[in-house]
């Protein structure tokens, strides 16, 4: 899986064959997913489960005590590695917990920073990627306090494969800031 930035502020997620941008929609307050496979575009809007030439989406409403239809939550697997975006601030309920699994990566944007550990330890990933434009000192902080990390990298391409979370070992979690 390559993870980068996409255009108008989205995040791209490609594998082999398939291509998923995942963004957020200001005036809808919703996330929009653009799937493009064999010359095929597909547009995914309302939550659901679905499946692309390799590449799995669960999107899910997480936010909401009342159901709007909308997703603000999303896992992308493919290629054997997953990917939870998170665009926004949520409680993580047992419900959301069993039906987003563990996901290796987690990709937040426009979330309170202290809110990160609960979403790494919720979901054991060993990823995580910062797509912040504004926050960054906050995240920082964040970081050095929580995680003892002193320096957030920056990467425009982070290529992750399903090797690269095959270990037994208590591996530590690795921070990139999306450029």
């Amino acid at each position: 899986m390559k993870i980068k930035r996409g255009k108008g502020g989205s995040v791209e997620f490609a594998g082999k064959k398939v291509v998923a941008l995942a963004m957020w929609d200001d005036i809808e307050k919703a996330l929009i997913v653009k799937v493009t496979y064999n010359e095929k575009e597909v547009i995914i809007s309302s939550p659901g489960e679905y499946e692309y030439s390799g590449l799995g989406i669960v999107a899910i409403e997480a936010t909401s005590d009342k159901y709007s239809g909308k997703i603000n939550l999303a896992r992308i697997s493919v290629d054997g590695v997953s990917a939870l975006f998170v665009p926004q601030d949520f409680s993580v309920s047992k419900e959301v917990k069993d039906l987003m699994g563990v996901c290796n990566i987690l990709v937040v944007s426009n979330i309170n920073p202290a809110n990160l550990k609960t979403l790494v330890d919720n979901f054991n990933s060993e990823f995580v990627v910062i797509d912040a434009q504004n926050n960054l000192e906050e995240y920082s902080k964040v970081l050095k306090k929580q995680f003892g990390v002193d320096n957030l990298v920056s990467e425009s391409v982070i290529s992750l494969e399903e090797k690269d979370f095959d270990t037994e070992e208590d591996t530590p979690i690795t921070f990139v800031q999306l450029a």
